[in-house]
Formats: structure tokens, sequence, C-alpha cells
């Protein structure tokens, strides 16, 4: 015995497929019955497994996607795992080497207080820079108000008097 099915593709320009099902039942050897081989519609919602399913191999499909779905759960854990471990914060150097003295310190609040430190700081090239801008700024900023000591002649500054400040300042910087 065999029916015919017509099945029709949801694309207009396609072409209708015929398919011819057998239906004869088998006799399982197992289960000492004969089986439905009458192919039943498999509404799974699967896109891994076919529209049609012979009636007798529904449970085996079933636990195939059972055990694939547990496979795939056990790789995401596997990740969450291997992506937390990578989220944990690695140690930080037992090392710490102080910029300045060039010496290893466990306490740098100690260590910056220590008269080493302090005179290496302050014999640094940079630093001496920095203090001569500095005493330099101060030089001018006592000029200029020595030279306006009344509060209007200081609010009613000249234009040639902000331009030698100006030139005093850029001067400064281009030495450095």
């Amino acid at each position: 015995m065999s029916y015919k099915f017509i099945l029709s593709n949801k694309n207009q320009y396609s072409k209708d497929r015929n398919v011819n099902i057998d239906y004869s039942p088998v006799f399982n050897i197992q289960l000492q019955q004969k089986l439905n081989i009458f192919p039943i519609f498999n509404d799974d919602h699967q896109f891994t497994t076919p529209g049609f399913i012979i009636e007798y191999e529904k449970p085996a499909y079933e636990s195939n996607l059972n055990y694939h779905q547990q496979l795939f759960n056990q790789k995401i854990e596997q990740i969450k795992i291997k992506n937390k471990q990578l989220l944990i914060p690695k140690p930080k150097h037992r090392v710490q080497i102080c910029s300045v003295c060039k010496t290893k310190y466990t306490d740098y609040l100690t260590h910056t207080q220590s008269n080493l430190h302090k005179k290496l700081f302050l014999a640094s090239p940079y630093i001496k820079k920095i203090e001569k801008i500095q005493n330099d700024l101060n030089q001018q900023l006592s000029n200029y108000n020595s030279q306006s000591t009344d509060t209007e002649d200081a609010s009613l500054l000249e234009q040639s008097n902000r331009k030698k400040i100006k030139m005093d300042i850029s001067q400064m910087i281009s030495n450095y």
C-alpha cells in the first residue's frame, strides 16, 4: 500500500515535489510486534530534524536532540567558567621599585619619607628645572606687583606692560 503526497513549497517560483510514502508495517524483532511506518508530522520546531518522521523513530529523534542539547549546554557552562577565570585579577608584581631612587620598597609612604628618597628627589634635574621656573614666575609676579601698588593702577594696566610680561614668560619658556 502506498500513499502519494504533494509537498508544495512556500516560494511561488519553486516546483512542487511528489513524494511517495510506502505504508507497510515493519516487524520489530526486539519488541516482537509490527511497527507503524506511516510518517507523522514532527512538530518539535527544531531545524535539525526533518518535518516528517516515522512514528516509531520519534523517541530516537527526541533522545538524540536531548543528548546534543546537553552537550551544547555543557560547552556553554565551560566557556562561562573560563570567562569568569579570565575576569579574576592577576596578582600584582611582588617587587616594587621606586622610579626616583631605583631601589625596592615595601611601603611607598615610608619610603618617600626617607632621607635618601628626599635627597635624590630634590637632586633630580627635572625638579631643578621646575624650581627654576617657579622662582622666575615668583620674581615676575613680585616685579609686577611692585610696579602697581594702587588698585586703580592695577585695574587700568597699559598695553605695553602686558606685552612686556608676556614676552618675559615666552623668553623664559624658550630657555628650557
